[in-house]
């Protein structure tokens, strides 16, 4: 699953890259603070911090106009039981 954090901004947008990535620095905090220390951190423009859980990986992600966030199951699994 992946969704925006943020709007996607107009990217003429005057400070939109200051404000997006002090957006982010807030963001992994308080994810930090939740999941505990990061397993991988790849800095930069387009920055990418990433959580291993047991059952899952929460990636957060900063593009040049937007942050979003993706969770991942490594088995595939949507874990949803659909009933008829």
């Amino acid at each position: 699953m992946s969704a925006f954090v943020t709007d996607v901004a107009d990217p003429d947008l005057p400070g939109l890259s200051e404000w997006l990535a002090e957006a982010f620095d807030q963001l992994c905090a308080a994810f930090t603070g939740v999941l505990g220390e990061r397993c991988r951190y790849e800095p930069g423009r387009e920055a990418t911090v990433s959580w291993d859980k047991p059952n899952m990986t929460i990636e957060l992600s900063m593009i040049w106009q937007t942050i979003s966030v993706r969770l991942v199951r490594p088995d595939g699994v949507h874990g949803i039981d659909y009933r008829e």
